[in-house]
């Protein structure tokens, strides 16, 4: 495996743990909302939707890239 797909392995395994942090976060601000009945949230947070914009970002250019033959699709799925 090159180290260019190792790299853009591990920037999507972060973006996806930023992600599900995020959503823990906000099911344990929910949770303590209605115990406490003082927090407020919406449905989606703007640092959600940030999250999810830059995963979605990071797939076009990875795709980009498998295209272009600078990574390979076998390493990247390792």
């Amino acid at each position: 495996m090159t180290n260019k797909n190792i790299e853009f392995s591990s920037i999507h395994e972060e973006i996806n743990k930023a992600i599900s942090t995020v959503n823990k976060l906000e099911k344990w601000i929910k949770q303590l909302s209605n115990e406490k009945q003082i927090i407020q949230i919406e449905k989606q947070s703007p640092l959600q939707d940030k999250l999810h914009q830059l995963h979605k970002e990071v797939e076009c250019l990875t795709q980009t890239l498998i295209e272009l033959g600078i990574l390979d699709l076998e390493d990247i799925l390792l």
